[in-house]
């Protein structure tokens, strides 16, 4: 063995790059490129990828079950999916690794990614109102506020019948009796 070899260790010959053990879906929102530079395309997940590639650049209404065991990457996937649907940053490196991908940004016409992790609901939560709490929450942050759920619609026309003075004071004064 060489003196300069002598102390050394492997870390010193080679970088290991970090390795995320959890990835949360919402993070395909909140840090796109971080996802997007840690994602790992295999074959299977080419092969996944083009197929909603695909069926975005022919605008054809879709819906996919993803299925996998603990561990196997599909809040990664989907966070992926969800940053490059976003077209924020790292979208780019993601259509660049995959042809398909590549594709379906140039044709697609716009898409309205929307976040919905199951695990921020209780159980009695119906779909329905979860999806559309999504929506409502995506909509807004593209400067697009709509009403959709129930509690939303009614807190609109709320504040719009409140705009009347005198619906106002009556509001004000039932409440202050406690609504009886």
């Amino acid at each position: 063995m060489s003196p300069a070899a002598k102390g050394r260790t492997i870390g010193d010959l080679i970088e290991v790059p970090p390795v995320r053990t959890v990835v949360r879906l919402e993070e395909g929102r909140e840090s796109p490129a971080e996802i997007a530079g840690s994602f790992v395309f295999t074959s299977e997940v080419k092969a996944h990828l083009t197929v909603i590639a695909e069926a975005l650049s022919a605008a054809r209404g879709r819906g996919y079950f993803l299925q996998g065991d603990f561990g196997s990457g599909k809040s990664h996937f989907l966070a992926a999916l969800y940053a490059w649907l976003a077209g924020g940053q790292g979208a780019e490196r993601l259509s660049a690794d995959h042809e398909a991908l590549g594709r379906a940004s140039a044709s697609a016409g716009r898409v309205l990614p929307v976040a919905v992790s199951l695990i921020d609901y209780r159980s009695e939560t119906t779909l329905e109102s979860i999806i559309l709490e999504g929506i409502e929450r995506a909509l807004a942050e593209a400067g697009r506020e709509t009403a959709l759920t129930p509690l939303s619609v009614f807190l609109a026309r709320l504040k719009e019948l409140l705009k009347d003075k005198e619906a106002a004071r009556a509001f004000s004064e039932l409440a202050a009796e406690g609504g009886t």
